[in-house]
């Protein structure tokens, strides 16, 4: 399964779209091979763990491969939310699946002999719970049990799943992300926290429009089109001043911070086209000067931004790395500044990304100095 796993990844993330396009034809394989795991059976109607998962609980190297099994099925998962996302593709994994056990705590994943191991097996703390009972459990008390990132990620992954169903799913996902600012610094915390928040934009953003906002396989009639409905979406839509705030916090995160998951490409190009449509499409405040509106800093803090999203009254809308949205050359530094974060990071489809964006981006002005005003 790892194989099959580690092959659709990077499909998925490949520099050449041929390999990108024939993920939907292999990803049937992983669902197999997620079935094949008996992820409906580990627990009984009641969250009780059945007998026959019993067995090997005591030994250390059988249930380190237990264990090992469960998480590369979590990872299968957070593949799968992220491939939904990116490409509005439907999700393989469903809720039944979910009721595999939740991974254990790190104390005992990361235990380093069977001693250790053995020493914090019996405790309440880490007995095995289905991760759909974990799931609910923080819905019902708005709480986080333990200071595990990976935890922290798979219920951020959980909450995108619901959110179709789930009115509170952006309060969720906002405590998630407090949550996660304070987690000790790592690869994986920054990682998580960076996604969560593009978990929050992809909740409000239109992404196969974003897309061809940018020109990405559309006419000039279609985009046109796309342009008068994105315009319409962010002048008038609440959801689309807090999908801006989302995108502004993981574009900035994503710039400072690169932890090599594989989520920052395609969710920093995402990103970026909510910004650069909202530079482009945006209504911009008649004011003389711009400097004495109240300021928005999108990518950090709080101050004023639940005003502005609930009112939509004009603010002076500030990113860090691009200046004032509002400002002429916005358009510009937000393509030179993603572009050269885009180049940097480790994932070879990332300097193809920023080579297309920069060729979109030049095709963009070219068509819009011989368009008609809207």
């Amino acid at each position: 399964m790892q194989a099959v796993l580690l092959n659709q990844l990077g499909m998925m993330f490949a520099p050449e779209t041929t390999l990108t396009e024939a993920v939907p034809t292999t990803r049937a394989l992983l669902e197999t091979l997620c079935r094949r795991m008996a992820c409906y059976t580990n627990f009984d109607a009641f969250g009780r763990l059945l007998e026959t998962e019993k067995s090997g609980q005591d030994n250390w190297a059988d249930w380190i491969k237990k264990e090992s099994l469960r998480r590369l099925f979590y990872s299968v998962w957070i593949l799968d939310c992220q491939y939904s996302c990116f490409w509005s593709g439907l999700g393989i994994v469903t809720i039944d699946c979910l009721k595999l056990p939740a991974p254990f705590h790190p104390t005992l994943w990361e235990a380093s002999c069977q001693e250790t191991w053995k020493k914090h097996q019996d405790m309440p703390f880490f007995k095995p719970v289905p991760f759909q009972t974990v799931l609910f459990e923080f819905y019902r008390t708005q709480k986080i049990e333990n200071s595990d990132p990976f935890n922290t990620l798979l219920l951020s992954i959980g909450v995108k799943y619901h959110a179709e169903k789930l009115n509170r799913a952006p309060i969720y996902l906002g405590i998630l992300q407090d949550h996660a600012k304070t987690l000790p610094p790592s690869r994986l915390s920054g990682a998580v926290e960076s996604l969560s928040h593009l978990l929050s934009m992809f909740i409000y953003s239109p992404v196969q429009e974003l897309y061809a906002f940018s020109g990405w396989r559309v006419d000039t009639t279609q985009r046109a089109i796309i342009h008068a409905r994105l315009r319409t979406w962010i002048r008038s839509k609440s959801e689309a001043r807090t999908a801006l705030i989302h995108a502004s916090n993981a574009w900035s995160m994503i710039r400072k911070r690169k932890t090599g998951a594989q989520h920052e490409t395609m969710g920093f190009l995402v990103a970026t086209l909510l910004i650069w449509a909202w530079i482009e499409l945006g209504n911009r405040p008649e004011v003389d000067d711009m400097d004495l509106l109240v300021t928005v800093r999108l990518d950090e803090g709080k101050d004023h931004m639940k005003e502005w999203i609930n009112n939509n009254e004009d603010r002076r809308l500030y990113l860090g790395g691009v200046g004032c949205l509002w400002d002429k050359g916005a358009g510009r530094r937000l393509l030179h500044e993603s572009t050269n974060t885009l180049d940097g990071l480790d994932w070879p489809a990332a300097p193809v990304v920023a080579s297309i964006l920069r060729e979109h981006y030049k095709s963009f002005h070219q068509v819009a100095t011989v368009s008609p005003p809207s």
